[in-house]
């Protein structure tokens, strides 16, 4: 999880190796919060005008907000390249 804490020029210890790595360039997980809330407050709502369940909602839009956080940190740990601190030039 140490994906979602990784800084622009921000060096930490490479869990295989133990030398140190820099992200070779970050992107930034604050769309994330944005595409989890739209993931979950549509669906939520929709289920919700259709069968005035408000439990059924809740849970069909938590469903879709894990999904959505799964898939945009499964594309942030798929995208971060790492560099050694050594070769990175600041």
């Amino acid at each position: 999880m140490l994906i979602l804490k990784v800084k622009n020029e921000h060096e930490f210890e490479c869990p295989f190796c133990g030398g140190g790595v820099v992200p070779k360039k970050t992107k930034s997980f604050a769309w994330g919060y944005g595409i989890g809330f739209l993931s979950f407050a549509i669906p939520q709502q929709i289920v919700l005008y259709l069968h005035r369940d408000f439990w059924l909602a809740f849970l069909i839009g938590t469903l879709h907000a894990v999904t959505a956080f799964f898939l945009v940190s499964l594309y942030l740990y798929l995208h971060t390249r790492f560099i050694k601190a050594s070769s990175h030039i600041i």
